[in-house]
């Protein structure tokens, strides 16, 4: 199975056999862009995914599950991770994921913890057209 650099064991990855490019360079930056914040965090530092900014549409929503509204746009959506990313820290961990055959839809599971409590997650990501 292929392997996360935020992971510490092997993570299955299903699917995503037929991807676009653009949608396999948005699955890598994803990935590349949370090591980045799960590092960072790590350290203490600053988390900031604005590197990933280029992959985020315009049209972005983002649904958190602890909040019942949606966040519209780019700046809310990095924001919204970024916190996630510093409240996780290096307790995040993706354990499996499903892609769509075409690679823009993902269910990517996770496991972190947050004040100490455990807890495991899944992140629904749909992407555009254009990837």
């Amino acid at each position: 199975a292929p392997r996360c650099a935020n992971t510490r064991r092997a993570m299955a990855l299903l699917g995503g056999e037929s991807a676009a490019h653009a949608a396999k360079a948005t699955h890598a930056a994803w990935h590349a862009a949370i090591s980045r914040a799960v590092a960072q965090g790590a350290r203490g530092e600053q988390v900031d995914l604005g590197a990933f900014q280029e992959h985020v549409s315009p049209r972005v929503v983002f649904r958190p599950p602890t909040y019942w509204g949606e966040w519209h746009g780019p700046d809310a959506f990095l924001m919204l991770m970024e916190c996630v990313s510093d409240v996780f820290g290096s307790s995040l961990k993706y354990t499996r994921e499903l892609l769509s055959p075409d690679g823009r839809e993902w269910a990517l599971t996770f496991e972190a913890s947050a004040g100490g409590v455990p807890l495991v997650g899944v992140d629904l990501v749909r992407l555009d057209e254009q990837g």
